[in-house]
């Protein structure tokens, strides 16, 4: 259990984790006290949650889907055919990915839209369409970061004043 002063509690309940590892002048585990302030603070956004959920979760699909990619021992060598749908999935994927870091609407947008086209390209090429549960659960971050973003919106149109309310 961590051990600091209720003043040091008061003035950082309300700054931000990482403005507390930059700017704290005692002399604890930084990250323990961050982790605490967290778990203490009732105003955590839940598209924070969602944000910082599908982040990680991104994250982890980027290195799997690398792993599959780059790690086997047979060659790397795709036809034409299977270098279209690898541009769909995982290309498409892992670049809405990294967009959404900072762009999170943005970056949801091409992750999904990556997955229906690679869907739509197998489906005209095969007839299949479904292809199991593990292309949507890989790509599962893109629909988080676009709940996140929407509602982040949402959130951001309640708290607007409108042009009536200013005069």
């Amino acid at each position: 259990m961590l051990k600091y002063d209720a003043h040091a509690r008061r003035v950082y309940s309300h700054v931000r984790w990482q403005e507390v590892l930059v700017r704290h002048e005692y002399h604890e585990d930084e990250l323990g006290i961050a982790i605490e302030i967290l778990r203490q603070d009732r105003n955590i956004k839940p598209e924070t949650i969602l944000s910082w959920v599908a982040r990680a979760w991104g994250v982890g699909s980027t290195l799997l889907l690398v792993a599959f990619m780059f790690g086997g021992q047979e060659h790397f060598r795709p036809t034409a055919s299977e270098a279209l749908a690898l541009l769909f999935f995982p290309g498409g994927v892992i670049l809405g990915f990294a967009l959404a870091w900072w762009r999170e609407l943005f970056g949801g947008l091409i992750t999904v839209v990556s997955l229906a086209l690679f869907h739509l390209y197998i489906f005209a090429g095969s007839g299949q369409f479904w292809l199991g549960p593990y292309f949507l659960l890989f790509a599962a971050p893109g629909f988080l970061y676009i709940v996140s973003a929407l509602l982040a919106s949402h959130r951001g149109r309640q708290r607007a004043p409108t042009a009536d309310a200013a005069r």
